[in-house]
């Protein structure tokens, strides 16, 4: 019969391992039909659509429970501090925390079970130790049912739970806490970013703020059939005319080597630039002969044509030699007349979204097209320098936000490995750093 050990592996002396039923409470709610409401002034009803598998709550698509149903409701109205599961369904054994309640007022419903404990446990390290690996791979070994299946109210029976001091447990749990205020700061930054380069875009991209800063007056305008008002020295055209070729990577599968030339892929394309961090390798003569037909380079636009990324566009930057596949779309601007970053900027638009749509004849964009990319009209200044100077604006957010996400990733990885360290005693906190952690609470 297997132990803690094979659940949790080996504990330091101060430790010990207990069984979850022992020190776990769990409650659940309602939402009957008849009192669900859409009255966001009524009690939000939380459900498995509200747990992210972050660990965290969302609320994009939040359903609302009457007033009189919640005062009723004997169980299943959310606290602060409680961990909140995922019982059922795809999802089985998502967890999410509530440090504070998200509203006043709220409750979960019959898909979610509310965790607490009696007392011997530090809520966050709880929560902690629920999501990390060794946690939740405990829980989903619980689900039971055919096809999705899912846990009930005997789930903790069988699981194991690693309980230190607690003081210890709130001095782990505070470190952990840290690094996650850290990501959710670098992800709101990311937020601020995206929206103030939204605004700038409509206005860049337009003409109706300068490159300096400085706003057009009614006077500097003209008026045009199609663009209505449109900036002196701007014109408009199809981007076939603005280019010297628009053509896709390669079709057919290749070769794959273990080393030789770069071939990227649509994941390969990012915002601020591509990366060959997982770049594929193809025999160099290959290489040569994909890009008779595709030859990407430096200021050129690419663009993945399908899959998740569709749409998503970047300049190339660099002068690394490298080939495609057909997975995205190579633009050579004419640089005498268009450059690569405007045009680029301009393909991440919601305009530009909006007119691959209606040449596509669909809102449901599954693919983009080269027939479509060339009969796409662009307003565009005709001073070339004016184009650069707003690329470049736009670009500084995008290489902000880049290393932001990257902030986000080597903070997640540092999360990880503190989760496996710190939440199984591999490795140990110093006494006075506990006391001094505790202190500062």
């Amino acid at each position: 019969m297997a132990n803690y050990k094979d659940k949790i592996g080996e504990l330091p002396r101060e430790w010990t391992a207990v069984k979850a039923n022992k020190h776990l409470i769990l409650e659940s709610g309602m939402r009957p039909s008849k009192y669900v409401t859409d009255n966001v002034n009524d009690i939000p009803s939380l459900g498995g659509e509200n747990i992210h598998e972050d660990g965290y709550l969302i609320f994009d698509n939040v359903r609302y429970i009457s007033i009189a149903y919640y005062i009723r409701m004997p169980k299943g109205q959310i606290l602060d501090k409680d961990i909140l599961i995922n019982k059922d369904g795809a999802n089985t054994g998502k967890i999410a925390f509530a440090k504070e309640k998200p509203f006043s007022e709220c409750a979960v419903n019959e898909h979610l079970f509310i965790i607490r404990n009696k007392g011997e446990f530090d809520q966050n390290f709880l929560f902690y130790f629920l999501f990390s690996e060794k946690g939740n791979n405990q829980i989903l070994r619980k689900i039971v049912g055919s096809a999705q299946g899912g846990i009930n109210n005997s789930f903790p029976k069988g699981i194991f739970l690693p309980k230190p001091p607690k003081p210890e447990q709130t001095a782990i749990a505070t470190i952990l806490s840290k690094v996650d205020e850290a990501i959710e700061a670098t992800q709101n930054s990311i937020k601020a970013a995206e929206k103030l380069k939204k605004a700038l875009m409509q206005n860049l991209l337009t003409g109706k703020l300068k490159p300096d800063g400085a706003w057009r007056k009614e006077d500097e305008f003209y008026d045009d059939e199609k663009f209505g008002k449109v900036p002196e020295g701007w014109i408009y055209d199809k981007v076939k005319n603005l280019t010297n070729r628009v053509t896709d990577g390669e079709h057919l599968s290749p070769d794959f080597q273990d080393s030789g030339s770069y071939l990227l892929s649509a994941e390969d394309i990012l915002d601020d630039g591509v990366s060959f961090s997982k770049a594929k390798f193809v025999k160099p003569d290959d290489c040569n002969k994909f890009r008779k037909r595709c030859d990407p380079e430096f200021g050129d636009v690419l663009i993945v044509s399908r899959g998740a990324g569709i749409g998503r566009t970047c300049k190339v930057g660099t002068p690394i030699e490298f080939c495609l596949m057909g997975s995205v779309i190579l633009i050579k601007p004419n640089n005498d007349i268009l450059h690569g970053g405007f045009l680029a900027q301009y393909f991440k638009t919601y305009q530009a979204w909006i007119e691959l749509q209606k040449l596509s004849g669909t809102t449901a964009q599954q693919a983009i097209y080269l027939t479509h990319i060339k009969k796409v009209k662009l307003i565009y200044p005709e001073n070339i320098a004016e184009q650069e100077l707003i690329s470049s604006k736009l670009e500084t957010f995008d290489i902000s936000i880049a290393e932001k996400e990257t902030k986000i990733h080597t903070l997640q990885r540092l999360k990880k490995s503190l989760m496996q360290n710190l939440l199984t005693g591999k490795v140990r906190l110093d006494v006075e750093v506990i006391n001094k952690i505790i202190s500062e609470q």
